[in-house]
């Protein structure tokens, strides 16, 4: 339902907090980044919907296959 809090560190690269900022502050900043939807919890942590990467609008759709022109009388 939700990406776990291991998935959110693979995804941001942020184990840790640096610079006075929690992980949590730093993972959000980068998730408005990167443009992707979350909400924070009541702790801070940020909640991303595995739905966001499972759907097909991230997948480009297949390309369209040129046929060629051929005359219909042989």
């Amino acid at each position: 339902m939700f990406l776990s809090e291991e998935e959110m560190v693979e995804l941001s690269g942020i184990a840790v907090g640096r610079s006075g900022l929690t992980k949590h502050q730093l993972q959000c900043a980068f998730l408005r980044n990167a443009g992707i939807p979350f909400i924070q919890n009541a702790r801070g942590r940020p909640i991303v919907a595995r739905s966001y990467f499972e759907s097909s609008k991230l997948v480009p759709p297949p390309a369209a296959s040129k046929s060629t022109w051929q005359p219909g009388v042989m």
